[in-house]
């Protein structure tokens, strides 16, 4: 991924390690938020599966959006530093929402406790 890329250059010259570090703390805190925001919405499918209907449309709505930052954040630079393609940072984006996405359809069919699981091991970072 971009992500993985940037950070494998970064490494390999040992360039910018406080910065480095700062990215992978922002980079787990923000997961968390995510983690905590499909764990409410999972909550909420498994107590009424009705709701799918609302996150379903929310979701999808939110997508193409989701995606034009990326656009956004490559109009900025010419050339795209460190060999990144919007091509490679789409696909990432795309594959975060697919994997948050399933998680919250697959809800509907979970208990409470096997969701507390799901989202435990996400947070412990066996999963993500």
């Amino acid at each position: 991924t971009a992500y993985h890329s940037f950070f494998t250059i970064m490494d390999r010259h040992n360039m910018m390690p406080g910065s480095r570090q700062g990215v992978r703390n922002l980079k787990l805190d923000e997961s968390r938020h995510i983690a905590y925001g499909v764990y409410l919405l999972s909550r909420l499918m498994s107590a009424d599966p009705q709701v799918w209907n609302v996150v379903e449309k929310t979701m999808n709505s939110l997508l193409i959006p989701g995606l034009g930052v990326v656009s956004d954040f490559f109009s900025h630079y010419d050339p795209i530093p460190f060999d990144i393609t919007q091509d490679e940072l789409s696909a990432y984006a795309a594959s975060q929402f697919q994997k948050r996405f399933d998680r919250v359809r697959r809800a509907r069919t979970m208990t409470l406790a096997e969701i507390d699981k799901e989202t435990q091991a996400i947070i412990d970072g066996s999963d993500s």
